[in-house]
């Protein structure tokens, strides 16, 4: 028969991105029963949000009953969905028994971080033109590593003000490790620099001075850099580690400088590294972590390393994760955070300073939160109206409360604005955009880190450019 179809709609409700430094990407895979003839154009597609707006829509094999949309250029907080909404003079002879016109199964990318603060006294941020800039440090003297900033200089040398890392205007993700730094630029291909055997390209005998692709069989949705590896979630949805494999923190054996698959078989939305672990969140929200665990980092409840990846914290849905050094914090899709790992510094925010905290804890139980950053030994996260919270170590002031007294035990309001998009933790030093883009950074400024052109040491936030 015929079928008479009348505005069929269906609706489905897409992961819930969280606002800051994120450009989000929602796939969405379509399947139509039982109909021919008919092709999926984009104004078949209504977008319901208040609070998300993507700008793009992108409809692949539109004239196949399995066409995929993608909607890109996605920002905001809080939930989307899209109905399909099919008018009979769409169709021509369409047949639809009882079975159920279409199907939607939802899944997401990852956030494009377009600022970032390495644990080597430098920094790096992606202006609104889609340029790379960076300042600080070009050296690191533990590992003895030139060429930081990217800029083609090999000197020991560090620059207070923003410099272009080359002539190209097209990142939109940038990562900062140790001794290694990663961006991905619109060809979704991943590009890094720094310590030759840590950046992915086993070619390489010496310090990578500029941006240079790696595995250029693959392309990447996000990228994430520890102390001296790094880890990327592929267009796949797998993720590949390289670099420094001490500890397990790679999540798998075999060759180290080249970008292999880990944890095979499970997919993944978010990575991120540490010194010596990783930690990431699975397609269905789940928190798996691996590598070595001397300060429950892993979130296990114990220090033993376990010898593969684990999930924890099972009962619980993640959506946003951070790590830096021996600490790791995440934030649920209730919008609950959570720290576990060090607290020598008061870095996990539990109240108290000292010891270990050895499972994921909940913190500010009264606050709901949409991201967080994870510094060497203190972290900021913004909550979901837009205020910025930071705790833990406060010798430079970093926390960016006034003052160089510290620890400081509790997230703690800072400057009480209600506009803050972006944070990112340092090591000694942080940033963070609001609304309008400007930036602003505070902390430690010896070796221009904050990129104000001094070296001048900030305890509160400081406006460093407008309309970045």
């Amino acid at each position: 028969m015929i079928a008479e179809v009348k505005a069929k709609s269906i609706e489905v409700n897409g992961p819930s991105p969280s606002s800051g430094d994120q450009n989000t990407e929602f796939v969405y895979q379509v399947k139509f029963n039982n109909i021919e003839n008919f092709e999926l154009l984009s104004n078949h597609i209504n977008q319901e949000s208040s609070d998300v707006t993507c700008t793009d829509v992108v409809i692949t094999n539109g004239t196949s009953a399995n066409p995929t949309i993608t909607l890109k250029d996605c920002q905001g907080s809080g939930e989307l969905s899209i109905s399909l909404q099919i008018n009979d003079e769409s169709f021509s002879e369409v047949t639809m028994p009882e079975a159920e016109l279409f199907s939607v199964t939802p899944t997401y990318t990852y956030r494009i971080d377009k600022l970032a603060l390495a644990n080597n006294r430098s920094s790096c941020a992606i202006d609104s033109t889609s340029k790379l800039k960076c300042w600080g440090s070009n050296y690191d003297s533990d590992d003895n590593v030139n060429g930081l900033l990217g800029t083609n200089d090999a000197t020991n040398s560090y620059e207070t003000t923003f410099q272009d890392v080359d002539s190209l205007n097209d990142y939109k993700h940038i990562t900062r490790g140790e001794i290694i730094n990663c961006a991905i630029r619109n060809d979704d291909k991943v590009y890094c620099w720094g310590k030759s055997w840590a950046t992915g390209d086993a070619s390489n005998s010496s310090d990578i001075l500029v941006p240079t692709i790696i595995d250029d069989t693959d392309t990447y949705i996000s990228v994430h850099s520890g102390s001296y590896h790094t880890c990327g979630v592929t267009s796949a949805h797998d993720i590949k580690c390289w670099g420094d494999s001490w500890g397990g923190k790679l999540g798998r054996s075999g060759e180290n400088k080249t970008p292999l698959v880990s944890d095979s078989g499970t997919k993944f939305q978010q990575i991120v590294g540490g010194r010596n672990h990783s930690c990431g969140i699975t397609l269905e929200g789940k928190l798996r972590c691996f590598g070595y665990n001397s300060n429950g980092q892993i979130g296990v409840g114990n220090t033993t390393s376990p010898q593969s990846p684990v999930t924890i914290d099972e009962s619980e849905s993640y959506k946003f994760i951070s790590s830096m050094e021996n600490v790791t914090c995440a934030i649920t899709t209730a919008g609950a955070l959570k720290c576990w790992g060090s607290n020598s510094d008061a870095q996990t925010g539990i109240g108290t300073n000292g010891g270990n905290t050895l499972v994921p804890t909940h913190i500010d139980t009264g606050e709901k939160y949409e991201s967080v950053s994870v510094g060497w030994r203190h972290a900021c996260a913004i909550t979901e109206n837009k205020k910025l919270k930071c705790w833990g170590r406060n010798s430079n002031g970093q926390i960016g409360n006034g003052t160089t007294t510290g620890p400081v035990t509790s997230p703690t309001l800072i400057d009480g604005s209600s506009d803050y998009k972006v944070v990112n933790a340092g090591i000694l030093h942080t940033c963070a955009l609001k609304e309008n883009d400007d930036l602003f950074c505070w902390g430690n400024n010896s070796l221009g880190e904050l990129g104000d052109g001094t070296t001048t040491q900030r305890t509160s936030p400081t406006l460093i450019q407008t309309n970045f």
